[in-house]
């Protein structure tokens, strides 16, 4: 790509524009670092858990001092009590996926959180309910993607009181095929297994509507 010489000829506020529309959205992995480091609030030696991301630093945090300053990405998990360890995020773009880890990692900043991408293991979370997520409000979110083994499992999310606001906004994916659904397609999904499931029952005269639901979304 060819240089654009005039560039810092240009006026300040026209720079500060260009680095700010050269944030894209990304999906962030975050990821935690179990290690022996120095526990400040002990003085002594723990194995502690640091929060990282193995997903790239934006191009544009690259380029230069004035990119880098002007840029709209922060450091999410800074502190200087611990090793420099952060992740560089932009709250309004980025998508924070947190594999199997749990929500309370983004507590701090969960009024902020837009775009959130967690693994459903039924395993894992078979002492999971759903209020234990919704206790922690992330009253901005837009997008929440959940991947889970198949999308049978998505029947854990089918309660009204699951984010009741938000539900709209799901988007479930199956670990193995990739196959998306969102809240709407699930819906029909699962009034489909119904009727087939009074079907095969035998229970034709019930297939008219009356009586079967599948629950609100």
């Amino acid at each position: 790509m060819a240089t654009f010489h005039p560039f810092p000829r240009l006026p300040f506020e026209l720079r500060a524009m260009v680095w700010a529309l050269a944030a894209e959205p990304r999906t962030v992995q975050i990821d935690v670092d179990y290690a022996e480091r120095i526990n400040p609030q002990v003085g002594q030696s723990d194995v502690m858990g640091i929060y990282c991301s193995s997903t790239p630093v934006p191009a544009v945090l690259h380029t230069c001092q004035e990119s880098r300053k002007q840029s709209p990405y922060e450091k999410l998990f800074y502190s200087e009590e611990t090793e420099p360890c952060y992740v560089w995020v932009n709250f309004d773009l980025d998508m924070f996926d947190i594999g199997t880890g749990h929500v309370n990692i983004l507590f701090r900043n969960r009024s902020r959180v837009r775009r959130l991408k967690f693994e459903f293991d039924h395993t894992q979370y078979d002492c999971w309910v759903s209020e234990d997520f919704e206790a922690w409000q992330f009253e901005n979110l837009v997008e929440f993607h959940v991947v889970v083994g198949d999308l049978r499992e998505c029947a854990t999310f089918w309660d009204v009181d699951f984010l009741p606001s938000k539900q709209g906004k799901f988007v479930f994916i199956d670990r193995r095929t990739g196959m998306t659904m969102n809240s709407c397609d699930l819906y029909d999904m699962v009034w489909r297994l119904l009727i087939m499931t009074w079907l095969c029952l035998g229970n034709d005269d019930e297939t008219d509507g009356e009586g079967l639901s599948p629950g609100p979304i």
